[in-house]
């Protein structure tokens, strides 16, 4: 028998979900007049990373420079993890829709060509806003800093986009190394 998980894209009207059945992804519209149903199931983006197949539910941000796109998405969650949530209230906000469930993703490109990438696994937000706390983070940090604290407050959304950047510089010096005939 099948497991079955559900997965949300919010619209700001009302949900959309995703359901993951026998690891086939099957978007279910809510068949109000808006469409949205229909976008979603042909707007997912199928992305094979190393023999799986991985799901983009959404992009959370993008950066752009003259060489180079940073993309913040979030790809379906290949093995959602609960054995934290005791109470089992979680998995519920999960199944109603609630909250996302979902492996956070930042890739690097340079023209195109991914040079670094970052994941995140088993993130669960009440929206993908929620997951880019870094502004939270900074509101917490003024605060104690005021108050002479010094204990500071980490964002993974930032800490992924250092990541995936360090990899990205790593990836261009080892290529500069390589000589290649005319």
């Amino acid at each position: 028998m099948p497991h079955t998980m559900q997965e949300c894209h919010t619209h700001e009207r009302h949900t959309h979900k995703l359901w993951c059945v026998s690891e086939e992804v099957q978007p279910r519209g809510c068949g109000s007049e808006c469409g949205i149903g229909d976008a979603i199931k042909e707007g997912i983006d199928g992305i094979n990373q190393g023999g799986i197949m991985a799901y983009t539910l959404g992009t959370i941000r993008t950066f752009k420079t003259k060489n180079f796109t940073i993309i913040i998405d979030a790809i379906e969650e290949d093995s959602p993890d609960f054995s934290w949530d005791a109470t089992g209230e979680v998995l519920e906000k999960v199944e109603r829709g609630d909250y996302l469930c979902f492996t956070a993703r930042v890739r690097v490109l340079l023209h195109g060509r991914e040079i670094g990438v970052d994941y995140l696994g088993n993130c669960i937000y009440e929206s993908f806003d929620k997951f880019m706390d870094h502004w939270e983070c900074g509101k917490q940090n003024r605060t104690w800093a005021k108050q002479g604290k010094k204990g500071r407050c980490r964002s993974y959304f930032k800490d992924m986009i250092h990541a995936a950047i360090t990899e990205a510089r790593k990836e261009l010096k080892e290529a500069q190394t390589v000589k290649v005939r005319a």
